[in-house]
């Protein structure tokens, strides 16, 4: 994300082409071996079939989001399907709107204008203790969520929790 907008779509390969390490956090082995022109691991989770026919657990549809009326829009115009069985990164620097995407696709947050949808269910009509809670898992790269794991099996353990 960036300034609120998706600013790559895509598999990890194209992601670790198109990042501008300036602007987001990556752990420093990647960065290490991308700098030396080393190969690097390419992170491939054990998760179930994708069926690209299958109704998403969370749709973004043209959401945008203040958290006030007299404050920045925070998300512009995002639209994304999440399915069942697929792994997404959210990355971004701070404030780029990474937490606020999540809180909405957690139906925490109720979209300024658009919609989210929650295994259909739309986040802005149906009261917050209604909505499905779709499993997201999140980590920040600069922490070590199970020591003295180093990051990349600290990232593998995610599909297994």
């Amino acid at each position: 994300m960036d300034d609120g907008e998706i600013a790559y779509s895509g598999d990890v390969a194209g992601l670790l082409e198109a990042v501008d390490y300036s602007r987001i956090k990556l752990p420093a082995e990647v960065i290490a071996r991308r700098a030396k022109g080393k190969p690097f691991h390419v992170f491939k989770p054990t998760v179930p079939k994708l069926d690209p026919n299958s109704d998403p657990l969370v749709s973004f549809q043209d959401v945008r989001f203040k958290y006030k009326e007299d404050t920045p829009e925070v998300l512009h115009g995002i639209n994304m399907d999440v399915r069942a069985g697929e792994v997404i990164a959210i990355l971004g620097h701070n404030g780029s709107g990474k937490t606020t995407t999540v809180k909405h696709a957690l139906g925490l947050l109720k979209p300024t204008t658009g919609r989210v949808l929650l295994e259909g269910k739309d986040s802005k009509r149906t009261p917050s203790p209604r909505l499905p809670r779709p499993s997201v898992m999140s980590s920040k790269a600069q922490l070590r969520c199970f020591l003295p794991l180093p990051f990349v099996k600290n990232w593998h353990m995610g599909p297994k929790i």
